[in-house]
């Protein structure tokens, strides 16, 4: 467990942002704003760029139909190809 109760338990949602100081703690470290959610979407967006499939990233996120698989491959998608527009302007 990364994050843990003032017993060393487990955290329950509703405790967490108070018991993590998770507002002062993201301040701190210039992501202010930062919600805990959106470590799950990176998390799935950096999975489904590193060529995860559908199959994968649903049980990753625990979801039965591929609509939100599909966002997140559709993001990296859409990165990859203005990744490559950058490069061949660059390369002109």
């Amino acid at each position: 467990m990364i994050f843990t109760g003032s017993r060393g338990g487990s955290l329950h949602r509703s405790d967490f942002r108070r018991a993590a100081k998770w507002d002062e703690n993201t301040q701190k470290v210039g992501f202010s704003g930062l919600y805990f959610h959106d470590l799950r979407h990176t998390g799935n967006t950096i999975a489904a760029g590193s060529g995860a499939s559908l199959k994968d990233l649903m049980q990753r996120m625990g979801h039965d139909s591929v609509r939100a698989a599909l966002i997140y491959q559709h993001s990296t998608a859409q990165a990859d190809h203005a990744l490559r527009t950058d490069y061949r302007l660059w390369q002109s």
